[in-house]
């Protein structure tokens, strides 16, 4: 009796037992190759991976420098220390082509101190309303403090919109809101500072951004151009018009939100008082304000700006208007002008290929000390050191 009762008990309990099935798989009896990582073959390994890093870090070095750069800094003159917004404060830098740039050539800007990757600020955006679709006030929580007309200024009872829309920000949010605002026209000749229409203008930044202003008379047949600037996935899905009223897509929806500043008045009339630091509403089908929506991962950062579909000969003589809105002085940070040449790796940096001669070296230098150290006290495969003790242990275990 006492046996039967063991035996049903020993049934159920492998019933509900959690042990794995008895299979090759769960039972890990699949057949494996585990390689024995002898002397000549880690020493093989360390020699190929020398041989092949090696030169690739000395093409992607070589490549690298064949990239043609110039960049200038432009910020801390003193006419532009103070935040500067509407009319810009203008500066003239002077650039001479030291080396052959050939096309396409690219203008970046730069700015240092920056930190685009703060959370607050990386969040601080609604990626609905950017793809065009209908947005109320609980949509745009994220887009906190920059959400609605005096949103920033915390006179809520006065501006809050009312039944949930309404006055709302198109864009809205800090990353919005602080758009880099600078723009840069290119001139080329002698001295264009102090007669600019006798000089080509190859690029006029601000046309790109504001369609409606005159075209001047000496305008290249062929400028810059900022199409292509913006990712093509950006263009296509994430970054179309507003939703309006109506129904349809346009850049703002007239008589409900501001139509050109941040802390604008719905129906204002011109001139627009600077409200909010007199920061201009962005298009969000501008392709600048997308590349700006991508924010950098480091506080140091360059986006492209505009592109040269033409060659740069040795001694050209470039000026560079600037008109400077974007203070930087409130974060220490700096702002650079940027042109540069590209390669089959990209833009100018050593780095990678730096990192690829410094991993092949030591890869080498360790394939060399592993050469050495196996001829001069190598043993044979599976052979027990001597000094340990195991070799008399085991033959007097087999003596007893």
């Amino acid at each position: 009796s006492t046996q039967s009762t063991w035996e049903q008990v020993s049934f159920v309990m492998s019933e509900n037992s959690k042990k794995p099935a008895d299979t090759p798989f769960k039972q890990q009896r699949l057949p494996a190759w585990q390689p024995i990582l002898s002397p000549p073959w880690v020493i093989c390994c360390f020699f190929i991976v020398a041989a092949v890093f090696i030169p690739i870090g000395a093409l992607v070095i070589v490549a690298s420098d064949k990239v043609v750069e110039i960049e200038i800094r432009y910020d801390g003159s003193v006419e532009c220390a103070k935040p500067v917004h509407d009319p810009p404060c203008v500066i003239w830098k002077k650039v001479v082509v030291e080396k052959k740039m050939e096309k396409p050539v690219y203008m970046y800007y730069k700015l240092t101190n920056f930190y685009q990757n703060h959370r607050r600020y990386a969040k601080s955006r609604s990626d609905s309303q950017l793809a065009g679709s209908k947005v109320s006030l609980g949509d745009i929580a994220d887009c906190d403090p920059i959400r609605y007309v005096g949103d920033k200024l915390d006179s809520d009872d006065a501006m809050k919109p009312t039944g949930g829309i309404g006055r709302l920000y198109a864009p809205c949010g800090l990353i919005a809101w602080s758009m880099f605002n600078d723009s840069f026209s290119v001139y080329k000749g002698s001295n264009c500072e102090a007669s600019p229409l006798s000089c080509n203008l190859i690029c006029f930044g601000r046309l790109a951004t504001q369609p409606n202003l005159t075209i001047p008379p000496n305008l290249d047949p062929e400028p810059c151009s900022k199409t292509g600037i913006a990712w093509q996935s950006d263009k296509d899905k994430k970054f179309l018009a507003p939703w309006s009223g109506d129904g349809e897509q346009y850049h703002h929806s007239t008589d409900t939100t501001p139509m050109y500043y941040y802390g604008e008045e719905p129906n204002m009339t011109a001139p627009y008082p600077d409200q909010q630091e007199g920061h201009a509403l962005p298009i969000q089908t501008d392709e600048d304000f997308m590349v700006w929506m991508r924010t950098a991962s480091l506080p140091t950062f360059r986006k492209l700006y505009r592109r040269f579909d033409r060659d740069f000969e040795a001694g050209d003589e470039l000026w560079i208007k600037i008109s400077d809105r974007f203070n930087v002085s409130g974060f220490n940070g700096e702002k650079y002008f940027i042109l540069s040449t590209t390669t089959w790796i990209g833009g100018k940096n050593n780095f990678l290929g730096i990192a690829y001669v410094v991993v092949g070296c030591l890869c080498f230098v360790l394939a060399i000390v592993f050469v050495v150290k196996h001829l001069v006290c190598g043993r044979a495969q599976g052979e027990i050191p001597t000094g340990l003790g195991l070799n008399s242990g085991f033959g007097a275990a087999r003596a007893g």
